[in-house]
């Protein structure tokens, strides 16, 4: 069971001495979240304009961004916390910025991913925290 559990968690892959894994994850995830929001501004400005019956691809959207919000308030809180919070704080002794020198060059442009990352994290589960909230 612990080979299982240090395999689905991010921890485990980002402690691999392997910056180019801390990167991509990084960015997978930061893109991921902008998908997301703005699938949640194109639907909101969607659902705004139209007074009529709802397409279908605002419903198939909505499904989508309920689904994400579910899971981002369950399952993925924590591991996409933990991926931009190794991009906030960097060591030179940490296994996941071997490559990188901390605070120099190329590890800003990663800084900034990972803050704005970060707030639109903080307020996806704060929507997504009142919404579900708001359902039960």
């Amino acid at each position: 069971m612990s080979v299982f559990s240090n395999f689905s968690q991010f921890d485990f892959i980002l402690n691999q001495n392997n910056d180019s894994v801390f990167v991509i994850i990084l960015y997978i995830v930061f893109i991921i979240q902008v998908i997301m929001v703005l699938l949640f501004l194109g639907t909101a400005f969607q659902l705004a304009r139209s007074k009529k019956k709802s397409s279908t691809i605002t419903t198939y959207s909505l499904k989508v961004l309920s689904s994400y919000m579910l899971l981002l308030s369950t399952v993925f809180a924590l591991p996409i916390f933990n991926v931009y919070l190794s991009s906030l704080m960097c060591f030179d002794e940490d296994n996941i910025h071997t490559g990188l020198t901390c605070y120099q060059g190329i590890y800003f442009l990663h800084l900034i991913v990972g803050i704005i990352g970060f707030i639109i994290h903080f307020v996806m589960m704060i929507l997504a925290t009142s919404f579900y909230i708001d359902l039960n």
